[in-house]
């Protein structure tokens, strides 16, 4: 479960900010996950949880948000949202490669394999750069003194 070594890294994160704000305890932490990071939301806060209790920062809450992927066209500069072609990106997988869970969640299968599926939404172009939430952000952090 790759939540486990994110949320490790969101920690060691938090540990570094605390440390260069000059000490603190972390009320509030906010993370965004890509609707195309095959994270799971309710994991990554539990592993969030259990991993900050282990570096004395109880008490901690974390807000883990997903987020829709952005992309943008090379050849046309056309922006969009992974939701906009989400049902046809859907329709192209062919459905030897899904499990039943995938079948549920189609953001769940390996994004390596959405430039075989997706193209820009008004060119066609399959040239085109994730400009947004790819992976897991620390968004903000909230410190109390």
């Amino acid at each position: 479960m790759h939540e486990w070594t994110l949320a490790s890294r969101v920690i060691s994160a938090l540990q570094d900010y605390v440390k260069s704000k000059g000490g603190g305890k972390v009320v509030l932490a906010k993370v965004k996950i890509g609707t195309l990071s095959m994270i799971d939301p309710a994991t990554m806060n539990e592993a969030l949880q259990t991993l900050s209790k282990s570096v004395g920062m109880e008490g901690a809450r974390f807000e883990v948000d997903r987020v829709d992927t952005k992309f943008s066209c090379r050849k046309c500069s056309r922006k969009w949202n992974f939701s906009e072609v989400e049902d046809t990106v859907k329709k192209a997988i062919p459905s030897d490669l899904l499990t039943h869970e995938d079948e549920e969640d189609h953001t769940h299968y390996p994004p390596e394999l959405l430039y075989a599926w997706m193209s820009c939404p008004q060119c066609g172009s399959k040239d085109y750069d994730t400009i947004d939430v790819s992976g897991a952000i620390l968004e903000s952090v909230v410190l109390e003194k």
